[in-house]
């Protein structure tokens, strides 16, 4: 009797490992615990098919990749590889940096960005170059007795002045970089003789104003993006962003041209008060 027990308690315990094998998460206690093994489809580049590095994310369509890899790739390639989303002209400027995201998987796994340090040191040491991504070691600093008897390092207040002088000087520069490359625009239907219909084919490529017209956005937007825009106003219409067209001083606009292209493209004298001015209308297919 005694060994039937036994064996049953046996065939329980393993098969409460296997539910708990395949289960995601559990509760113990307060905590609620997953398998990192779950997670590392959200933590591997799709090129290199290893954890991230330097993760740098497309803002297009918020895929991640290691920096390395997906730069290498942009070289031949305008794509996305993961979902193949074009890209344009220029695809490195959709890249960003995902802080959050290495932040996130080097406290998943501390093991893998230990690993990679150790590595990185390796190979600089094998060929005698210095460690870029090493910190430099500080010079140790005078202890100076305060009235009070405690020990505090001379200079830390000064340097802490500097540092917070540094980052507002380097915030007031990003600021007015960023106020010299915001572009005003307007965005008008367009209206041809007839109201609207084509001269001899009696088509109409009219479509309503917009109740938002008026944007102020970045010069590095194309006008792919402003076609969304357009389109996210005029949901009723029943169109998507390849049946509208935009208009700049007559001139149909391609779908990869930004801002500061056409600006520079036409020799417009960007003046701050004065937006540009867009018109759109819809693409009428024989």
């Amino acid at each position: 009797m005694s060994n039937k027990k036994s064996k049953k308690r046996k065939d329980r315990g393993k098969e409460e490992k296997e539910e708990k094998e395949e289960e995601i998460c559990w509760i113990e206690g307060r905590n609620l615990v997953f398998k990192r093994r779950h997670f590392n489809k959200f933590f591997t580049c799709g090129l290199c098919e290893g954890y991230l590095r330097e993760a740098h994310t497309i803002r297009e369509c918020l895929h991640s990749f290691c920096k390395s890899c997906i730069l290498k790739y942009l070289q031949t390639k305008k794509t996305c590889p993961t979902c193949s989303v074009d890209l344009g002209v220029h695809p490195q400027r959709l890249l960003k940096f995902d802080r959050a995201l290495q932040q996130l998987q080097d406290k998943v796994y501390p093991e893998a960005k230990k690993e990679d340090e150790r590595r990185e040191a390796e190979f600089f040491k094998e060929r005698g170059e210095p460690n870029p991504h090493e910190e430099e070691e500080r010079p140790k600093k005078k202890l100076k007795t305060s009235q009070d008897g405690e020990e505090t390092n001379e200079g830390d207040e000064k340097e802490k002045e500097k540092e917070q002088e540094k980052a507002k000087e380097l915030a007031d520069k990003e600021r007015k970089e960023q106020e010299k490359k915001s572009v005003s625009f307007q965005c008008l239907p367009y209206k041809e003789e007839g109201k609207g219909k084509e001269k001899g084919k009696g088509k109409d490529t009219s479509l309503p104003a917009l109740a938002k017209n008026f944007i102020n956005t970045s010069a590095d937007v194309s006008i792919k993006h402003v076609k969304k825009f357009i389109n996210s106003q005029l949901k009723g219409e029943g169109l998507k962003d390849g049946d509208i067209e935009i208009l700049y001083q007559g001139a149909t606009m391609g779908a990869e041209h930004t801002l500061e292209y056409i600006i520079r493209t036409y020799g417009i004298v960007y003046k701050r008060n004065e937006p540009l001015t867009f018109h759109y209308r819809k693409i009428v297919y024989e």
